[in-house]
């Protein structure tokens, strides 16, 4: 047997070994971001539509029963309307009264106050008292002259004539909301 000599070895080469995995850098600061943008509202928010409804089916019409023969239940209150129509033709009369009322207080007695004949004697002998006079007055504001009369004396002869001289002074007068005939007195005080 031969004997091998042992042979050296080569010498393993160096086994490389992998280099460790890169350390990651200490993290930087870094600069801050901007807050992100708050989140756009609508200027004005529709409602939603409403749910639609169901559909509702068609109701089926009876002919109608003869007059005879009335629905059990079912009455037809005409003098409830015959009332209603009453009731706003009252509504509508009140109305006219009520701008009949204003024009006489607001319009008309300011104008005859202010046209007031009182004689100069009959202030001096201390007459005194109230003259009702009547008149028609037409939609021009015109007095219909035939109209104009005394309705209750004031007990004074002179302050009725007075009266009578103070609507005539007063024309042409506010023209009133409808033609009007009326009464008003009149009154002297000294």
């Amino acid at each position: 047997m031969q004997e091998t000599k042992a042979q050296p070895k080569e010498d393993n080469p160096p086994v490389e070994l992998p280099s460790p995995a890169p350390q990651p850098e200490a993290e930087k600061p870094q600069p801050a971001l901007p807050p992100p943008p708050p989140e756009v509202q609508p200027a004005a928010v529709l409602p939603a539509a409403p749910p639609e409804k169901p559909a509702v089916p068609p109701r089926k019409v009876s002919p109608i029963a003869p007059r005879s023969q009335p629905k059990p239940g079912l009455r037809l209150d005409v003098t409830g309307a015959r009332e209603h129509q009453e009731a706003r033709r009252l509504t509508q009369e009140e109305l006219e009264r009520a701008l009949l009322q204003d024009y006489v207080n607001n319009q008309l007695s300011k104008r005859i106050e202010a046209n007031l004949l009182y004689p100069a004697e009959a202030r001096k002998a201390g007459l005194a008292g109230t003259a009702t006079v009547g008149f028609d007055i037409l939609a021009d504001g015109q007095i219909d002259g035939a109209s104009l009369r005394i309705v209750t004396s004031s007990g004074q002869p002179l302050l009725d004539q007075s009266a009578l001289d103070t609507v005539r002074a007063s024309v042409p007068l506010p023209p009133p909301p409808q033609p009007i005939s009326l009464t008003i007195g009149i009154v002297f005080r000294p």
